[in-house]
């Protein structure tokens, strides 16, 4: 069970250092990020990224509602 977790960690740093790589080189577009074009890399990122959130059982971050 560590093992898959420190590969599923690895995984997502390099997919994080690839995302600044993208962002750094072609700007951030919040279009592109809400509503990515069908196979581009930010719709693979996203993707990706919530499948191995998903596999590592990682609970995401959730807002305080006041309530």
């Amino acid at each position: 069970m560590s093992e898959n977790l420190d590969a599923i960690k690895q995984e997502m740093i390099q997919l994080e250092t690839e995302y600044l790589a993208h962002i750094n080189k072609n700007g951030f577009s919040y279009r592109e990020y809400a509503n990515p074009p069908a196979g581009s890399f930010m719709e693979k990122y996203k993707k990706r990224m919530a499948e191995l959130t998903a596999a590592s059982g990682v609970k995401p971050l959730e807002y305080y509602k006041g309530y």
